[in-house]
Parts: C-alpha cells; structure tokens; sequence
C-alpha cells in the first residue's frame, strides 16, 4: 500500500520524508499497544493477563503509552516509505513534528531525515603516485602504506551528509566523555588541558569522520572495482583463527577487505 510520503532527495546522498499519521492509525496502534501491555499485566483481583482493558488504560502511565505508540508507529511508517522507495539508510533518522506536542487525538505531520551512503570517486592518477612512493626504497611498509592512505585521501572527492557528520561527532564526543570520566577527569579539565573550546574539538571530530569515512568509501571503491571483495572461504578462515569474530561477520568483512586493498595499493 502507498505510503504518499513526499521525498526530497539531496545531491549529499540525503533526504528528508515528508508524511502525515492519521488519527486513525494512531488509535489502531494505540489499542495494539494496550493488548499487548494488558497480555503481561498483573493487577489485585485479577490474574496475570486477564484484567479487563479499561482497568489496563486506568493503571498505567499515559505518557509512557504515548512513548511506546510514537516509537511504533514512527518506526513503521518509516521501514514502510524506506522500503517503497528502495532507500539505504546508512545513519540512525532525525524525526520532527511539525504539529507538536504528540497527541491521541490529531493527525501527526512528520518530517524524517536520514543519509544513504555517500558516492566517491577516486581520480586514477592516486594509482599512479602510489606507485611513485611505492619504488621509494627507504621507506618501510608502514611508511608506504600510510603514503598510500594519505595519497587516496588527497585524490577521493565525495559529499559528505551533514547529519552523517552530525552522527559521527555526537559518536566520538560520548566515548571520549566515557573514556575521560573513567580515567577520573572532568570533560572541562580536559578542554583546559588542550586549550580548547567545546566548538574547536567538535571541529577536529569533523575532519576526522570525514578523513575516515572518505577512506572506507574510497576502500570499498576500490574493492569493487578491482574485484577484491573477500571470499566465503576468507571469511571462514578468519573466522575458525578468532571464533569470537562469528558474532560480527560484518567487521571481519571489513578488515579484509581493508587489508586487501592495502595490500593491492602496495602491490602497484
């Protein structure tokens, strides 16, 4: 079934849904949520599951209904629109109401913002100056291979979405405030000690996301286009060395084709 939402689609690889959630959908989920909420309720003179669903509605807290009914129905009209348009999310959604508060008893217009993954392209003459540094015979492996990173970063053009960027930061700033409270400092002591504002560090995490995510595109790129997507039989023998790694075949799809692509820059 059409969903109707109106898509803006942006040069960035963004884009912003424009949709509508009637008063009608919300009460259907609302009475979805209720039975579901009712299934496992426990309340004096009734059995577990078994009181009626007016006495449900009477004892629970409304504003944790309304909590469980927006994150539902957002979550599924939102799978539904990414799902009718063939979209590819590659970053969490940033939802707004443009009618707030949300209420029972209107319609609610919803604007969704997201990312799909950025396109790249990396200039052929990276190939080439690779190569250059590669016949450099006083510099050792680890020399040549960050000469290769720096040189594909420098020869990579691709846009970056603001809120991929946005994400990427907010990611960063909580585990570097994670990783200063558990050495037993304050986040404004650290600052102080770097002689730098909040909107100064904001900026490096900036141009670090965007260093490491044009390097990923980049390495993907090259991938694909020199055929060096891992193999099954790769993919297991990591695997069998580091079992654990089976709980996350993504990252070991990651690495090797990371060291992969190093290796066939190194190889030019």
């Amino acid at each position: 079934m059409k969903t109707n939402a109106k898509i803006i689609h942006n040069q960035d690889k963004s884009f912003t849904l424009s949709f509508t959630i009637t008063v009608d959908e919300i009460t259907k989920e609302y009475q979805h949520t209720l039975s579901h909420v009712a299934a496992n309720f426990e309340t004096k003179g009734f059995r577990k599951g078994k009181a009626p669903l007016d006495v449900v509605k009477n004892q629970i807290s409304p504003e944790k209904m309304l909590d469980e009914v927006v994150n539902h129905v957002l979550s599924e009209k939102y799978d539904e629109i990414v799902k009718e348009n063939n979209l590819k999310p590659a970053v969490q959604p940033s939802v707004v109401i443009k009618n707030p508060p949300f209420t029972l008893d209107k319609d609610w217009q919803i604007e969704i913002s997201s990312a799909q993954i950025p396109e790249i392209t990396v200039d052929p003459k990276a190939y080439i100056e690779i190569k250059k540094s590669n016949s450099d015979t006083t510099l050792d492996k680890e020399k040549k291979t960050d000469a290769a990173i720096k040189i594909i970063l420098q020869n990579s053009k691709t846009q970056i979405a603001k809120i991929i960027l946005d994400n990427e930061v907010e990611r960063k700033l909580t585990n570097l405030v994670d990783q200063i409270q558990h050495a037993g400092l304050t986040f404004d002591a650290y600052l102080k000690n770097k002689n730098q504002t909040l909107d100064q560090l904001k900026h490096e995490l900036e141009h670090q996301a965007v260093d490491e995510w044009t390097l990923n595109l980049a390495i993907a790129q090259i991938s694909t286009e020199q055929k060096l997507d891992p193999t099954e039989a790769e993919i297991k023998d990591i695997i069998s060395q580091n079992p654990k790694l089976a709980q996350n075949p993504s990252l070991v799809i990651y690495l090797l084709t990371q060291q992969k692509v190093i290796n066939y820059l190194l190889s030019l």
